[in-house]
């Protein structure tokens, strides 16, 4: 097994590169009437794939890695229905669509499995102790809280009208 240094490693985002190129060449030969509807929706989508994962594995964080493959995803699961949608106003030849389908549904089914491993592995690293940066993120700091101080009353019961403080506080 070869490590992974940079997003060329990932098996994922080579077929998701595969898929947008097949993409670029495909919407070249639509009708001219498609040239700023379906084929330019096509082909942003075909494009996002390949860049969200490469964008996410240039984050800091298996966290943020995760997030960029699911938009990732949605962008391949937006793309196949795009591809559907052209066969069947017939803007391509179906053998076509059926071939770009097939290769859109590859990266399509590694992005949940490369997420949910991601997301395994960092939440196995998280349950040591948090990491400071981690506590930064908390809504509630515990570590700088302080407790509310209010005068307390006097116990004297001496005067019942009048309200008396002692010099004291009374912490909740």
């Amino acid at each position: 097994m070869t490590a992974i240094v940079t997003c060329f490693d990932l098996k994922v985002w080579q077929k998701a590169m595969k898929l947008a190129l097949d993409v670029e060449r495909i919407t070249e030969e639509f009708p001219a009437r498609e040239r700023f509807g379906l084929s330019s929706r096509m082909r942003r989508a075909g494009v996002s794939a390949p860049s969200t994962i490469s964008e996410g594995h240039a984050r800091d964080s298996r966290g943020h890695f995760a997030s960029h493959l699911s938009f990732a995803w949605g962008s391949v699961a937006k793309l196949e229905k795009q591809l559907e949608l052209s066969t069947q106003l017939g803007s391509m030849r179906r053998e076509a669509g059926a071939r770009l389908l097939n290769t859109g549904g590859e990266p399509g089914k590694m992005l949940p499995g490369l997420k949910n491993g991601l997301l395994r592995r960092a939440g196995s690293l998280a349950r040591g102790r948090p990491r400071r940066k981690d506590l930064r993120k908390l809504p509630y700091r515990i570590a700088q809280h302080k407790p509310v101080c209010v005068p307390a009353p006097c116990i004297n019961s001496t005067s019942s009208t009048t309200n008396h403080f002692s010099g004291g506080t009374s912490c909740r």
